[in-house]
């Protein structure tokens, strides 16, 4: 088929030490509205999840050799 893209191959690999600074988080959004009687209702606004990686611990600046 034309407009096929070819798969991608990998060449080098994640050090484990930069693999163990970032977290992986998921979070659904929704919408919470809170009563003055203490009851809330909440709705969810996606059917997925939102992925993201974060940065868990502060990365010192590389300097090849």
């Amino acid at each position: 088929m034309p407009g096929n893209v070819q798969n991608a191959a990998p060449a080098t690999v994640l050090p484990l030490s930069l693999c163990k600074s970032f977290v992986h988080e998921r979070a659904y959004p929704l919408i919470e509205n809170e009563y003055k009687n203490g009851e809330s209702q909440r709705s969810v606004l996606a059917t997925n999840s939102r992925r993201r990686w974060r940065q868990s611990i502060y990365l010192r600046k590389f300097s090849p050799r």
